[in-house]
């Protein structure tokens, strides 16, 4: 565990990053930003993710300028064949989710986490990269994946922690990065900006 020399606000309404986070600190509140998370804009996922991620931990600091802040997104790509990527955010309804797995099966994708530090007198913003490939599934497979709405607040339509996890063939990196918050990253960040201090459970 760590114990931060400020108050710590997480920038995110994930309930996933809420709980890896809380593997890390004791005590911290959750400020959900208000932006357009669904709007990727830029051709680059890692530019996509340290954007949002950064977006939401400026406006929450506008309001919470002496904490530190902790604003984090996830981006799902694949790779193109003509080169490039297709960005993947949370899908619009059950339709979408089954298509987006249908173009993911079988390949490998990356999972971009951004993380963006905020405190009253700097700010740090960086990203994390896993690599994972599916099973090649049948759309029997995930429709009824699709089915128990696990997939529909998720990037990507699928979450690497419960069921979505019978999805995957294999993770070259974080599985914490994967689900929405790579603790390991960001242990070692806020420790070495003495943002906080590595304390024995």
């Amino acid at each position: 565990m760590l114990r931060p020399i400020l108050p710590v606000v997480l920038a995110s309404a994930s309930p996933r990053r809420r709980d890896l986070l809380a593997t890390l600190i004791e005590t911290f509140e959750v400020i959900a930003a208000d932006i357009d998370e669904e709007r990727l804009a830029k051709p680059d996922p890692w530019e996509n993710a340290e954007h949002l991620a950064c977006s939401k931990a400026f406006k929450v600091q506008v309001t919470e300028p002496n904490k530190l802040i902790i604003g984090a997104d996830t981006v799902v790509a694949l790779p193109l064949a003509e080169g490039g990527y297709r960005q993947f955010a949370k899908p619009a309804n059950a339709e979408d989710a089954v298509q987006t797995l249908m173009e993911m099966s079988g390949k490998e994708h990356v999972v971009v986490t951004a993380i963006s530090l905020h405190w009253p007198d700097g700010r740090e913003t960086w990203a994390c990269t896993s690599k994972v490939r599916f099973h090649t599934l049948t759309e029997e497979t995930i429709r009824n994946y699709v089915a128990t709405r696990e997939p529909l607040d998720k990037a990507g339509s699928y979450g690497a922690q419960k069921l979505g996890r019978a999805l995957i063939e294999n993770i070259d990196g974080s599985l914490n990065n994967v689900i929405g918050l790579p603790t390991e990253d960001l242990s070692e960040k806020l420790v070495a900006w003495r943002l906080a201090i590595a304390i024995s459970d």
